[in-house]
Parts: C-alpha cells; structure tokens; sequence
C-alpha cells in the first residue's frame, strides 16, 4: 500500500506541475470585456462604491481591477507591497463601512484589507484548520457593526472576525459542507453550499434557522429528492425581502424570497458560471460572468432590460488560462481552459485543431490525461465534482462521480493521471485523499486519508504549483 500512495502521488504531483508550468507560460488571453484598455481573465466577484468605481476580484488575473461606472478602466493592484503579500487567487471582494476592501484570496488562504486606492493595510490567515486559519476561503461579507464573516470553504464552517482580523467566534460546524457564499441580512446569514446543493440560513451566531433548495416528489417507496441548484456558487441580499442566488450550474441567477420562493430568474441562456453579483442602486445587478470574461448588468424594474459586453470569441486561436495538459500517443498535446472551461487539442506546432464537445458544461476544469491507447481522454470537471470522459475526436462519452465524500465521489478534483495498468488515479482535493479507480468510475481503493493534507490549486500564472503532502 506505501509503494502504491507514493507512485499514485508521484504520478498526480507530476501532472499537475505540468498543468501549472503550461498556465505560467501562457498567462491569460486578453479577451474584449468591459473595456478596451484592461480586460477580465476570470472575474470572481464584484462591488460597486457608492461613487460608482466597480471594484472586480480578477481571480486568475490575480488582482482587483478598477473600472469607472461607464466600464472604463482605471487601475489595477494585486497586493505586492512586500514580500508575500500579493494575491494568488482572490475570490471575493466586498467594501466596509470604514471604506476599505476586504479580499479573500482563496489561493493564498488568507484575507486581506486595502485602501481604494490598492495600498495594502493588513492582513491575516494561514493554511491550516484552526481559529484564523483557512483551507479555500471563497467569499466574505460584512454586517453593520463591521464584523467580517469569511467562507472558509474546505473546512465546511463560517469563521467571524472583528474588522482587524480579530478571531471571534466559527458558525455551522456539523452543519455547512463546502460553503461557497455567504451575505448577512439583518440578523441572519445566509450561506450557499456547493457539496450540499443548498441555501441555509442561520442566526450570526451559529443557530441553524431554515434551508432551501431541496424538494421531494412522490410518496413512499416511488419518491425522489431533487435540488433545484446545480451549483450555487453566490448569494447578494437583493430589494427589500429579496435574496438573490447565483446558480453557476444553470448560469442564472433567482430572485428568492427570505424562505427561498423565487419570483424571477435572470440571466438564462447569457451568462457562463457566474461566480458573485453585486445588487446596487436603482435594482441593478451587476454580476462576474467568469467564464465569459465580463461584467453583466441586469436591471430588475420592469422591463427588464440587460447590458452585456463582448465576451471571447468562441474559437480564439491561442489557448486561454491553461490549467491542465496531456499528450496523446499520436503526439498531440490536449489542454483545458479552466476560465472558459474547453478542452482543445493541439497540434506539434501548437495549432488549434480541435474544440472537445461543450456539451455538457464543464466547470473550472483542470486536469486532464489521455489514455495510453489513445482512445479517450479524460479531464477533471472540478466545479462540477466529477470525471468528464471524451473520445480522441472529441464527442462525449460519459462522465462519473459526483459531488461527496463517499467511494467513487468527489470535492473538487484537480488531477489526474493513468497508472500503468490503465487504472486511473485522482487527486480528490476537497476530500484530502487519492482515489483510484477503473475508467468506467468503478472505485478501487483510496489513499491517504488521514495522511494527506492538501494544498491542491492549480497555478494562476506566478507562483507554486498545486501539490500534495504525504504525512508519511
């Protein structure tokens, strides 16, 4: 079993450092967004201050980027006033009442404070589980008083501080799973789970209050339970009784009610895994179309109306956040774009000369490996929990997994790789473990439960690689 953990983590190790090479060398595709001075890789979220400056978590860009209320750009900062402080891969970003931004930077496990102007005033948070540690902090939100609530994401908990990055107290342990968003009205907060498919409400300190999301058809033996979410991914408090929540699976955004009855959805059939929203002034929304590289404004008064802007063109010739690649036995390479979530395959000159089925949508994909007898090719459809499968011409096969940490499930896989018996081993990252298994999904055996501590993310552009650690 020892000889088995350490080639499994060799083989994942090593694929993943040549994800994280390939994404270093290409940087990001200077796609037509917002604007035609500085543009968006991946934006995360966004904010607007009450003058109108839209502040923009630039996840894969590794910044905050500045643009005017009209979308002309400003500037741009990314926390580099010392030594280990710039940002790797900031996911949220929301604005005081003392007029500072509040950044959770999920790639370097910590939050940071900025003044408007991008001067870095503090920080605080390592990796770790407790107090004031984090494992993937996703989002943060602010109530009244200025206490910050961070979505510490892998640690399936909310964790609250003071403004200065007091520890105060932690909500929903037992409870949350993978939180991926939080927002507070009044004396409530509200979390969007991702593992769970859910939207739970909770008192700010920590009593379980209500759920939403799930629903039951049928009666005895002949009934289902279904949850309307794919993958809720972000949640912003809306009009008066109104919350709104992203469903990045569906690509839509409802308008609920505080009990989670929606009135209306936006955003059907336009925007591409949206990430976070902004609800501003005049019932405006303004939303981070990750993987369509923009900003998308939706106005909610009657007619609705919405103001998109160019994302990439669907078939660019350069390769855009390349976050995993794999080359076939016939000596092409196949890469996966995480930000616009393609698998393409190139040829020895580094050509584009395929677009793998985009059909289903794959989430932030990132590893990826072909098979030996170059037959299929199968990628990590991280967002998504799951092991997408395509022939060597590119159509859809299958695909196995889901979101849990049971046999054969999984929390965010970020790679992959093929063993010399044609087993496949995965980097099950939110679950702290390897997973082998056939290629049709059978489950075979884990390793390193309880003996792996994960520190998996794939490269941003600069900085480490993702890579596992053996306790052993």
């Amino acid at each position: 079993m020892l000889r088995d953990l350490r080639r499994a983590l060799a083989l994942v190790t090593a694929s993943v450092a040549l994800s994280a090479s390939a994404a270093y060398a290409a940087g990001y595709y200077p796609t037509t967004g917002w604007t035609t001075v500085k543009t968006l890789s991946e934006p995360n979220d966004v904010v607007i201050a009450p003058d109108g400056e839209v502040f923009v978590a630039d996840s894969t860009g590794r910044r905050i980027a500045v643009y005017s209320s009209t979308g002309s750009f400003l500037r741009e900062f990314d926390g580099r006033s010392g030594p280990g402080t710039e940002l790797v891969r900031p996911t949220s970003v929301a604005l005081g009442p003392d007029a500072l931004l509040y950044v959770a930077d999920r790639g370097a496990d910590r939050v940071l404070v900025f003044e408007r102007t991008g001067r870095l005033v503090r920080w605080w948070g390592s990796r770790g589980t407790a107090n004031g540690q984090f494992m993937s902090p996703t989002d943060l939100t602010m109530d009244s008083a200025g206490l910050v609530y961070v979505a510490d994401t892998f640690n399936n908990r909310v964790q609250v501080f003071s403004a200065t990055g007091a520890w105060q107290r932690t909500i929903g342990v037992g409870q949350l799973s993978t939180p991926a968003a939080v927002v507070v009205s009044g004396s409530e907060l509200y979390v969007a789970e991702t593992n769970t498919l859910r939207v739970t409400v909770m008192s700010l300190t920590g009593t379980w209050l209500r759920e939403w999301g799930w629903t039951t058809s049928g009666t005895g033996a002949g009934s289902t339970t279904t949850s309307r979410y794919l993958r809720p991914s972000g949640i912003e408090v809306g009009a008066p009784g109104s919350i709104l929540v992203i469903d990045a699976g569906r690509g839509l955004i409802e308008n609920c009610s505080t009990t989670g009855v929606v009135s209306t959805t936006y955003g059907t059939g336009i925007l591409s895994q949206p990430e976070g929203l902004f609800f501003g002034a005049g019932g405006t929304i303004t939303v981070a179309d990750t993987l369509n590289h923009r900003l998308a404004r939706f106005s909610t008064a009657a007619p609705a109306t919405v103001t998109t802007f160019a994302p990439l063109p669907s078939e660019a010739p350069s390769v855009t956040s390349p976050k995993g690649l794999a080359t076939a036995p016939d000596g092409t390479t196949v890469v996966v774009e995480s930000a616009t979530g393609r698998v393409r395959r190139l040829d020895a000159a580094g050509n584009v000369t395929m677009t793998f089925a985009s059909s289903p949508a794959l989430s932030s994909p990132t590893g990826v490996v072909a098979s030996r007898d170059g037959n299929e090719v199968y990628v990590c459809d991280t967002g998504n929990s799951r092991i997408a499968v395509y022939s060597a011409s590119g159509a859809f096969l299958r695909s196995f997994g889901s979101p849990g940490a049971g046999a054969g499930q999984f929390s965010m896989p970020t790679a992959i790789t093929e063993n010399i018996d044609g087993t496949l081993v995965v980097a099950d990252t939110g679950n702290n473990r390897v997973q082998v298994l056939y290629p049709d999904g059978t489950f075979l055996y884990e390793v390193g439960v309880g003996r792996l501590r994960t520190r998996c993310r794939a490269s941003t552009g600069r900085g480490p690689a993702a890579q596992l650690d053996a306790a052993d």
